[in-house]
Parts: C-alpha cells; structure tokens; sequence
C-alpha cells in the first residue's frame, strides 16, 4: 500500500486534505504534528499520527 506523509495533520487544512485522502483513496496516511496550533481532535482515526516537532531529526528520520 502506498503512503502520504502529511505535516501539520492536526490544523484545519492538514486535517481536511488527510480525511479527503483516507475518504477517496487507497493510501495510507502518515500524519505529524506537534499540537502547537492543532488539535488533536481534528485528526481522523484512520491516520497514524505521530507527535512531535519536524526538528526532531531522530524522530523525523524514524517516522520514515
């Protein structure tokens, strides 16, 4: 199954683009973000979301 990293997956954009992917395709969706500006409400169950902030390489390049 091919897979979509999306940043930013708890704001209003982050979290509508991956609810319209997980919808109306057949990836799988990677979600992170820090909960800075989001809420981790807006994230769909579907997403395997990640917490923590891009600038974290060590978590960054485990996600991968």
């Amino acid at each position: 199954m091919k897979k979509i990293l999306i940043t930013d997956v708890a704001s209003l954009l982050g979290s509508r683009l991956s609810d319209w992917i997980v919808d109306n395709t057949n990836y799988e969706v990677i979600g992170i973000d820090d909960l800075s500006g989001g809420f981790i409400d807006n994230i769909n169950p579907k997403v395997k979301f990640y917490k923590f902030n891009l600038t974290n390489l060590k978590k960054t390049q485990r996600s991968f």
